[in-house]
């Protein structure tokens, strides 16, 4: 594994961040420069766009990590009020300070991206179609998130199940045996999402149609793919709360696409 670049020199950074900021620069100019020429948004738009979605993405990302994993923001401390008499104390880091060290996680920042398109389309002065942006944005996510899967690798996180397949990988923090390397499963899904969303655009699709596919797509792969994480906080010992997740992502896309081919605006 390598979980940070240029050790030692005094600059290093964490691998996982690289990625994600590599693959936001290539989401954000590929998208950028592959707007169709009837794009509703001017360029100086879609920059204030990318902006607020990067805004959005983030804070919904980390929100939604901190409601995973809260157990680990509280410390819970015994002290003695009075002799043979004990009380816990509950303490815990201010917002702000959880915000900086909580970790990301992936369906907050894509709620959060489409919820900061939704409001650019329709908070403006001139409406636009939100699902007409959505088709074009959303496929993009994906390809931010295939790099970031190759950063989750290289840092030895988000890891599966113990394997004997020939391509299992061992992580520091997984133990000796192999486990299943999850992270490249979601980065090949990642990516085949991509691709395939790109190919329906530029075939032309009423509007909708692409951004609910993708969804539907992600909620699909996602919801088995879960099935080997070991990472993932567990509902009934069986799903985990990225099953649920994942489901009602690919229920609204099943919706979605058929309500889209009815309808062309929204």
């Amino acid at each position: 594994m390598h979980p940070t670049f240029f050790a030692g020199t005094g600059y290093e950074i964490n691998s996982w961040y690289l990625l994600l900021l590599v693959g936001a620069v290539v989401a954000a100019v590929s998208s950028t420069l592959r707007r169709p020429k009837d794009f509703p948004v001017s360029f100086s738009g879609y920059l204030f766009l990318v902006l607020l979605m990067v805004y959005f993405g983030t804070l919904f990302s980390k929100l939604l990590s901190m409601v995973l994993h809260h157990k680990d923001f509280i410390h819970t401390t015994e002290i003695i009020v009075y002799p043979g008499i004990k009380s816990s104390v509950i303490s815990g880091n201010t917002f702000p300070e959880e915000i900086k060290i909580s970790g990301n996680a992936f369906m907050g920042g894509l709620s959060g991206i489409i919820a900061a398109v939704f409001l650019f389309a329709k908070l403006r002065i001139r409406r636009i179609s939100f699902l007409k942006l959505a088709d074009h944005i959303v496929p993009y996510v994906f390809l931010m998130q295939a790099f970031t899967r190759i950063g989750c690798f290289l840092y030895g996180c988000c890891y599966g199940k113990a394997t004997q397949l020939p391509w299992g990988c061992i992580f520091p923090n997984a133990g000796t045996s192999p486990v299943h390397p999850v992270q490249l499963y979601l980065c090949i899904a990642d990516l085949i999402n991509f691709f395939t969303m790109r190919y329906l655009y530029k075939k032309g699709q009423k509007p909708g149609v692409v951004f609910f596919a993708s969804l539907t797509f992600f909620g699909f792969v996602r919801f088995f793919i879960e099935f080997l994480r070991v990472d993932s906080t567990r509902l009934f010992s069986v799903f985990t709360i990225a099953n649920l997740s994942t489901f009602c992502f690919f229920i609204i896309g099943i919706l979605g696409v058929h309500y889209s081919k009815k309808r062309s605006v929204l």
